[in-house]
């Protein structure tokens, strides 16, 4: 499970007709910063970042490192071996720690793996089309297919409770 949180609101004007995006978003001409956050053993960033290719959005991506090797002896080869286990992985996890606040701290939208969130996604081309969503307005095709009903003509336009 992937989920998105922001760390800032867009607040886009977007109409729907027949699938069909009409978008006035005021986000022409950012890059979005979007950090890439969580588990470092399956292809999901890879997979995220060929969608945001295909797709043209302007995005930067960021993540903490994914060398376990790299992330787990960084303190050591820098500041020099210790002596215990504990102290050593402590300082490297100080280490990453550095880049992991910077780098959320100046993202636009996080994905992480597993975390609080505002959007919920269960695979990364759906994490591509909430970005090309959030950045553009564009909506793709329903996951649902033929069967989706927009909410209007489930529940009736005007409904205060969607």
């Amino acid at each position: 499970m992937i989920r998105i949180a922001s760390n800032s609101f867009l607040a886009p004007v977007v109409r729907r007709s027949s699938y069909h995006v009409v978008r006035n978003l005021s986000s022409a001409g950012k890059v979005w910063n979007v950090y890439l956050s969580g588990e470092i053993h399956s292809d999901w960033r890879e997979q995220i970042s060929k969608g945001i290719t295909e797709k043209n959005l302007p995005v930067t991506l960021t993540s903490p490192n994914t060398s376990h090797e790299d992330s787990d002896d960084c303190g050591a080869i820098i500041l020099g071996m210790e002596e215990e286990r504990h102290n050593w992985d402590k300082i490297g996890a100080n280490m990453n720690n550095i880049r992991t606040k910077t780098l959320i701290k100046d993202a636009d939208v996080i994905v992480e793996v597993n975390a609080s969130a505002s959007a919920v996604c269960h695979v990364p081309h759906q994490v591509v089309d909430t970005l090309a969503y959030v950045i553009r307005g564009d909506l793709p095709r329903p996951l649902d297919g033929d069967r989706f009903i927009p909410i209007a003509d489930r529940l009736g336009k005007g409904n205060p409770n969607p």
